[in-house]
Order: structure tokens, then sequence, then C-alpha cells
């Protein structure tokens, strides 16, 4: 699990995330939010790649940024910038993380393969990451959050510079992380994919957490009659829009009683 309590990242006088509570169960969850919410920031504070200025983060009881490498070991993370190195091949590449990660020479081959091929990109293995396109880039680097078989993954717009086919491909694979008990919590645009395969609804405005609650809870926010996306789009509308910031801060509850 992941347990956030009262976090506040500032920068200079801005508060990029304010007094967010929430705790992250198995299984899927989307967080939502328009550019500029905080999304970016919070998954950054996550995965330990930056420091609180007040409040606390446990990822399965440890602190991210204070117990780095223990936590690294749980957590596979797909950061806003990808970090790759492109004079390198893709297996190469994911090879050497592997090796980071404390694996054996065969262990890490063995992983490699396992995750390049999930992400259809094992035939092209040897292939400079400097040649790849943007779709091909995200998927190496979503195969590199799994390399170490972690029981959390964070993934920040997984979706972004991916086809359909890809998208759909992506999609098979956390509902199968969903199947084997992990906790997959990303953040998108796309509020198809939400339909298709959140259990949970984060949705953030401003640096605040507006709302936290089941998919269910999400879209009954809508009037009934509608289709499922229109039903998500109008209850993500609905929260954005209507919840007034002067109300909200102090917890998570189903839209924060808006």
């Amino acid at each position: 699990m992941i347990e956030v309590q009262h976090l506040t990242r500032q920068f200079g006088n801005f508060n990029a995330v304010q007094d967010v509570n929430v705790a992250v169960p198995a299984g899927i969850t989307a967080l939502l939010g328009p550019n500029g919410a905080g999304k970016t920031t919070l998954f950054n504070l996550i995965a330990g790649l930056d420091l609180p200025t007040r409040g606390s983060i446990r990822v399965s009881g440890l602190d991210p940024y204070h117990q780095h490498r223990q936590t690294a070991l749980q957590l596979g993370v797909l950061p806003a910038q990808d970090g790759l190195l492109g004079h390198l091949g893709a297996r190469v590449q994911l090879e050497v993380y592997a090796r980071l990660f404390g694996m054996g020479s065969s262990e890490a081959r063995a992983r490699t393969k396992t995750c390049l091929e999930q992400v259809g990109l094992g035939e092209i293995d040897h292939r400079p990451v400097s040649q790849f396109s943007t779709g091909m880039r995200k998927r190496l680097a979503i195969a590199r959050s799994l390399l170490h078989n972690p029981q959390m993954i964070l993934l920040d717009e997984p979706t972004a510079g991916l086809d359909p086919a890809q998208v759909l491909s992506l999609r098979l694979l956390l509902l199968k992380c969903r199947e084997e008990g992990r906790l997959v919590l990303f953040n998108t645009h796309h509020l198809s994919e939400v339909a298709r395969i959140a259990d949970r609804v984060m949705v953030m405005r401003e640096g605040r957490l507006l709302f936290d609650d089941t998919r269910e809870a999400f879209m009954d926010l809508a009037p009934a009659g509608m289709g499922e996306l229109e039903r998500m789009e109008w209850a993500y509308q609905h929260v954005i829009e209507a919840v007034p910031l002067s109300l909200q801060g102090q917890g998570t509850s189903r839209a924060h009683q808006a």
C-alpha cells in the first residue's frame, strides 16, 4: 500500500501539492486532473525523486526518499522523463538496470527477454534507443519499470505516444498485474482507459485532491441514462468545476462531499 499524509510540496510561494491525504490499495488506481494539477509532482514524491516540504509518504511502510534503495525494490516507476541512454540497445540497457537491482547475469538476461517481449520489443532488442520512435521509447521505459517484478507500479502517462494497438497491449498487461495482486497507480488524460480498467479514481486540481473513491462511485456522480464514457466525462467535469477548493483539503472522501 502507498500511504500519504498531509503531503505538501512548495516551490517558493507556489504549492504544487497541498495537504494531500490518501491510501492507495492493491488494484488499479487512475489519477486524473488538468495540466498543472500536481500529478507528476505527487508521483515524483511517491517515487522518492523529490523531498516533501511537509507531510509523510510510506510505500509498504518505507520512506521513499530516505529509504530510496529499499523502496526502489518494491516500486516500479515510469517517470515523466524516461532517462534512457540513446547509444545503448534496448536489451543491453535493461540488462544493466537488472544488474543494478541485484540480479545475476542469467536472471538479468531472462527478465530482460520477458519484459521486452511483454511490450512488443523482443524483435528489435539490439537497436540503439536513439533510433526508437516516441512510442517505442515509452514501451521500453514501461518494460524497465517491470524489470524487477515490483509489487507496486507507478506510471506517469503510460499511454502517451502509444498507438491504439499498443494501448490495448498495455491495458492487458496492467490487468494481468491486477490479477497478480499488484498495485498500479497511473495518471492519464484518457478517460476511456479509466473507464475500462480502473478500480479507483483520484482527481487533483491546483495541488489538492478533490476525489478519491471507487470508479463506480465516481461514475455515479453523473446522471443516469448516459453511456459509460459520457458518465466518466460528466463526473470529471463535475468534480473539477463544482468542488470549491476552500471546502476541501481535510482528507479524502467522495468528491469531498461536494
